[in-house]
């Protein structure tokens, strides 16, 4: 069902942010975090992407185009049916370390050019992006960030799967949850806060690779300063 939210239909939060928390070894994460309402690619197909699927396929240019249409269409699927249609908004960027592998930052576009990278198909590149991680508008204005079950899309999926889930010094919530996120009143800063289960445990969010491991590990509210609007 629609929302009717100003963070949905302005651009309040779309920018780039500061992001500050706190590590289980007790050092300060700092990082900065993309926030968009849609994927954006342009509309005729780069000349550097041309040339980079020239040089390492086989295709000819007409299918090389009729591919990039492919990578359009999916694209409008994304941001219809997993953004504007589920009322969230992407955020793209690094939190915890869940890798011994430096994972780049990377949008569809990066990896739709990126010789180091390879897809069976347009479709993974939409899998593989990130890290990715998704505030939610509910229907009554609050936001939350979701903490997604095995089967929905990764944090990332370049190298090896990784996803949102709730953590603490003492192991992993096994189920799904949502983690609240405060908006200041002149949208400048967002507060991401842990998951309180029934028995008063608190919960962080923490990005894990499917065999559960991370590198280091989020013990603290997640503070995001706006640094700039796109």
């Amino acid at each position: 069902v629609p929302v009717s939210s100003s963070l949905l239909t302005t651009d309040a939060l779309v920018g780039d942010w500061n992001v500050n928390a706190v590590l289980n070894d007790g050092t300060q994460l700092s990082s900065t975090m993309t926030i968009v309402r849609r994927v954006d690619y342009d509309e005729v197909m780069p000349e550097d992407a041309l040339k980079v699927y020239r040089e390492v396929t086989d295709l000819s240019d007409t299918e090389i185009y009729a591919y990039y249409d492919q990578f359009k269409e999916n694209t409008e699927i994304f941001n219809t049916k997993r953004l504007a249609g589920q009322n969230q908004l992407l955020m793209v960027g690094k939190l915890n370390r869940y890798s011994n592998v430096d994972i780049p930052v990377s949008w569809p576009c990066d990896l739709f050019v990126s010789r180091d990278y390879n897809a069976v198909d347009v479709q993974q590149l939409f899998f593989d992006f990130g890290p990715k991680y998704f505030l939610k508008v509910k229907q009554d204005g609050s936001v939350v960030m979701m903490a997604e079950e095995r089967n929905g899309l990764p944090v990332t999926g370049y190298t090896q799967p990784a996803y949102m889930s709730a953590c603490n010094e003492h192991g992993v919530l096994s189920s799904e949850c949502e983690f609240e996120v405060s908006v200041s009143e002149d949208n400048m800063r967002l507060t991401i806060r842990p998951y309180e289960d029934a028995s008063g445990v608190l919960w962080y969010p923490n990005a894990i690779d499917n065999m559960g491991w991370l590198q280091n590990q989020i013990l603290s509210e997640i503070i995001l300063t706006k640094l700039s609007s796109q």
